[in-house]
């Protein structure tokens, strides 16, 4: 994987398409990105707001990732298209200040 250093600085960019989660290639190519060195078994955490993504999977194998995301129950999605995905709305801890979003 890499990642764009500081970028989630940057705040919500345009995506190519509403509800993407590509950005524009020309703006944003990999190659822009620090590697981030990691083995299996590896965690790496980050803000969903840092610009990362990873060349093609060359390998025989298949590129797997557990993800698990946290924010804060007013940060909403900025699309629908998360809305109802398995978990999205999920509270770790307190209580969700709008109960009709997501869950309890």
């Amino acid at each position: 994987m890499a990642a764009v250093k500081g970028s989630h600085h940057l705040g919500p960019l345009e995506h190519i398409e509403e509800g993407s989660w590509h950005l524009p290639p020309d703006e944003w190519p990999v190659t822009r990105a620090e590697p981030v060195e990691a083995e299996a078994g590896d965690v790496l955490i980050f803000s969903y707001l840092t610009i990362h993504g990873s060349g093609v999977n060359t390998s025989n194998e298949a590129r797997t990732t557990w993800l698990v995301q946290f924010r804060d129950p007013a940060d909403l999605p900025i699309s629908d298209k998360h809305t109802f995905s398995r978990g999205q709305g999920m509270m770790l801890r307190g209580r969700n200040p709008d109960s009709s979003y997501g869950g309890p």
